[in-house]
């Protein structure tokens, strides 16, 4: 066959192979697979939702999630912000004081503001107070007068007049926020300080403090010269309203994809006295109940249950007291005094110098502490809460019946 005819025949064959009335052509490269459709995003875990919905044992980071505390940050912005004065925030443990002033600093840094926060301890001196602002302060980095005021002071102890002296120095507007300032057990730290924001106030320097502490009074955190009074803004955080209350529960239960029961909330409301912090913490358990059981909406039965674990954990953690407490716990006529006595401590109910007060002290007095100018306080300012339940629900007065 010549060469022509050869060609000829081969691409007959691939044409129309012999045998099959279709062309096959094999897959070198296979394909890839057809995608397989998503398997739909899963929503959190339902118990993960209720923790960040409730958030109990976090502070607030952001006004959206602060309720009835308007008023508190209205002062604290207009005594700040325009009339540069320093400020003393006060009240009980779980009042949201730490809440308020973080959602201040939101407010104060759109004004063009720096503040800067650092947590005290009891065994410190003013120089270890204040030494971990002194790196943070607006203007550190560059070649500057406050630099080489902060250079002199950064390998030697310092006194209120050296360190104001360096903080006139600083040109943006900025704010030391002393937290937790209670814990400082040196009475002579505490009038280093209300020296400094003397001197500031004098110098009109751009820099104030703001001291956050748990006391009665203001008295109770900072003392010093008469004249100070004119430059401080005071704060108390008292208990915040029913109304408000309700409206953080039915926040922070929207967050976590629940519901209250109207009597459920108010039983909450009503036991939390006040506190946002109860609030939520009781809130947070009780949901946790509630879907437990596999339910959205957390009734009454839920709250009762949701108590019982509160109280638990706290006793857990505060033994002492509720062996005082359990002790205390009888009689109709013994549950009324104290019941007065807890409202008194978390709503400022009734007169101190009301006999049964007085009654309900020498009952639990163990588990109180008096304050440097005369209050009376609970040791433990997040345990009246809990006292309340033992009188109204009967929840933990018998777990040290032996006793």
């Amino acid at each position: 066959m010549g060469v022509f005819a050869s060609l000829k025949a081969m691409f007959a064959r691939l044409i129309d192979p012999p045998g099959s009335g279709t062309l096959r052509i094999e897959r070198v490269v296979p394909y890839p697979p057809a995608a397989v459709p998503a398997a739909p995003v899963e929503q959190p875990d339902r118990r993960l939702r209720i923790h960040r919905g409730f958030a109990a044992a976090l502070p607030v980071e952001d006004r959206f999630g602060l309720s009835g505390r308007t008023e508190e940050v209205d002062r604290m912005v207009r005594g700040v912000v325009w009339e540069r004065k320093h400020v003393v925030v006060f009240g009980a443990r779980g009042s949201g004081k730490t809440s308020l002033v973080r959602v201040f600093g939101d407010f104060a840094d759109e004004v063009g503001q720096v503040v800067l926060y650092e947590s005290t301890s009891g065994n410190i001196g003013f120089t270890d107070l204040f030494r971990p602002f002194l790196e943070s302060l607006p203007g550190t980095g560059r070649d500057t007068a406050l630099m080489q005021r902060l250079a002199a002071l950064e390998t030697t102890p310092f006194g209120p007049r050296e360190l104001a002296t360096a903080l006139g120095e600083v040109r943006q507007s900025t704010v030391l926020v002393l937290d937790e300032f209670d814990r400082i057990d040196d009475p002579a730290v505490q009038s280093e300080v209300a020296a400094l924001m003397k001197l500031l106030s004098d110098m009109h320097a751009r820099v104030q403090v703001v001291i956050v502490g748990i006391a009665a009074n203001v008295d109770d955190l900072i003392s010093g010269h008469p004249s100070l009074r004119r430059h401080m803004l005071v704060v108390p955080v008292g208990p915040i309203a029913a109304d408000d209350l309700r409206s953080l529960l039915e926040t922070c239960a929207g967050k976590s994809g629940m519901t209250f029961a109207p009597d459920a909330a108010a039983a909450i409301v009503h036991s939390a006295y006040g506190s946002p912090y109860h609030a939520r913490l009781f809130g947070v358990e009780s949901a946790l109940v509630a879907n437990a059981r596999g339910s959205d909406r957390i009734e009454m039965a839920d709250v009762m249950r949701g108590f019982q674990s509160a109280f638990g954990a706290w006793a857990d953690i505060s033994g002492n007291d509720h062996r005082i407490f359990a002790r205390a716990v009888g009689e109709p006529g013994v549950n009324d005094d104290l019941l007065r006595l807890v409202e008194h401590a978390t709503l400022g109910a009734g007169e101190s110098a009301d006999a049964s007060l007085g009654r309900a002290m020498v009952q639990v007095d163990p588990a109180l502490v008096t304050m440097a100018h005369g209050a009376v306080m609970f040791r433990d300012s997040l345990a009246p809460q809990f006292l309340g339940l033992m009188i109204e629900h009967g929840v933990g007065a018998r777990r040290f019946g032996g006793q």
